[in-house]
């Protein structure tokens, strides 16, 4: 068991892809804490987690307020003792034609694809700096950030600098055995 013991929270983690990180770090061992902006779809993913024999801590928790993030976060650490590993999972895509893309929806994809992933990614790290002992954060991409599809720019130049918010965090957090 790759993760055993390991604290894993999964953001994002209600439904599809999210539900399924959570069910395979749950799976590889690791105690998951599920977080997304309702509570009966963590409820549901902390359930089949638990019926892994993993723990699991459900939480509603909104990437776009970092005080509840980092009440999140000591929630956690409450729970569970420490932080092992990030992966920022929420996200957001509406598709629509470059021309009539709102203002609206091309800042509201930066603000949890990008600002929300970044404002987590910071938390995360500080606490494991704290705990001295690294971690791991995943964040989640797309080849849409390398390739870009049409009717989807504000989704793809998200996924893009995340792409490369990843490698700059990569590499100032290295030394702090934070990959």
């Amino acid at each position: 068991m790759l993760l055993k013991d390991k604290v894993i929270f999964v953001t994002g983690a209600g439904q599809g892809m999210g539900r399924g990180i959570a069910q395979a770090v749950a799976e590889a061992g690791a105690q998951v804490v599920v977080s997304d902006l309702r509570l009966e779809p963590v409820q549901e993913t902390a359930k089949l987690i638990e019926a892994m024999g993993q723990r699991a801590l459900p939480l509603i928790a909104d990437v776009l307020d970092a005080q509840v993030m980092a009440e999140a976060i000591k929630e956690t650490v409450e729970t569970f003792g420490r932080l092992d590993g990030w992966v920022n999972n929420a996200g957001v895509v509406k598709m629509d034609s470059a021309l009539d893309l709102s203002e609206q929806d091309w800042a509201f994809h930066f603000e949890v694809n990008v600002q929300g992933l970044f404002v987590c990614c910071q938390l995360a790290a500080k606490q494991m700096m704290a705990q001295g002992s690294g971690g791991t954060i995943v964040n989640i991409a797309s080849n849409a950030g390398k390739v870009g599809y049409r009717n989807m720019a504000a989704y793809n130049a998200s996924k893009a600098a995340v792409i490369n918010l990843t490698r700059s965090l990569s590499l100032e957090w290295a030394e702090h055995n934070i990959n």
